[in-house]
């Protein structure tokens, strides 16, 4: 099942048809941004921890219950019900550990890749923590000055973190900016890698056509990079879909998400 609470606070649930998010994701809205930082960090952290936490308890309970009478009535039931239970802890911190591992792909960023962000020092992780709220909010000139922030402080960052940055700073100046020239300068200090994401690499290519003056050219590219995210794995799609929206909306263009139209 796929649980969502509207902005209006209405509970609304729906079939999930995904094989993809048969594993479980979760996504969340912060109400505010104070202490938004920490809040991120331990959402982040809820999931792997929970597995694991689990994954241990179950596979404790699974060596200390020992293996079953084999002369007792049921032994075979309990061998098939003992052994489900070790597949249930192993699988569980499996997931946990797995999950840890810091992965980006596209708009999808894994709990492993957001914790290790949040948890670097200085004021880096925090402005694009401010930038995401602000973009979501609507709130382009605010959004703005954190993404400024952001190209003018990356000395020392990580280059793959780098990469990443530079790509955003780039759609930004791009769609909101209108400079294209710029945006083409941070893309190729960003390099081929960073766009090898197709939904990334058409929601940039859109933002560039819209900066060009091609409104026709830079929408289908939204739509494209729309259709390709919502078949993706990751409800942090749902974000980018929403902006994507939004910048469509503002500048006349349809909503790049709906059907039938080209």
């Amino acid at each position: 099942m796929h649980l969502q609470r509207e902005t209006g606070g209405r509970l609304r649930s729906r079939l999930n048809r995904k094989l993809a998010y048969a594993g479980g994701m979760v996504s969340s809205v912060p109400r505010s941004t104070e202490g938004l930082r920490r809040a991120y960090l331990n959402f982040s952290a809820a999931g792997p921890v929970t597995s694991i936490v689990a994954g241990v308890l179950v596979l404790a309970g699974f060596v200390l219950a020992g293996p079953p009478d084999a002369g007792a009535a049921g032994g075979p039931i309990q061998e098939a019900m003992r052994s489900s239970v070790f597949v249930l802890g192993a699988m569980s911190l499996g997931i946990g550990l797995i999950t840890l591992l810091p992965v980006h792909q596209g708009a999808f960023v894994n709990d492993g890749k957001r914790i290790l962000t949040l948890l670097r020092p200085g004021a880096k992780a925090d402005r694009h923590m401010a930038y995401l709220h602000a973009l979501d909010q609507g709130e382009i000139r605010a959004a703005g000055g954190h993404i400024h922030y952001m190209m003018e402080h990356l000395a020392g960052t990580p280059a793959a973190f780098r990469a990443q940055i530079d790509v955003e700073v780039a759609y930004f100046l791009a769609a909101y900016d209108g400079n294209a020239a710029l945006a083409r300068a941070r893309l190729e200090g960003a390099g081929k890698r960073a766009l090898r994401d197709r939904a990334t690499r058409l929601r940039v290519e859109g933002a560039l056509l819209l900066a060009d003056g091609d409104a026709e050219g830079a929408y289908g590219k939204f739509r494209e990079s729309y259709a390709s995210m919502a078949g993706s794995p990751g409800w942090g799609n749902e974000f980018v879909m929403d902006a994507m929206k939004r910048l469509c909306r503002a500048r006349g263009l349809p909503d790049p998400g709906a059907a039938g139209v080209d």
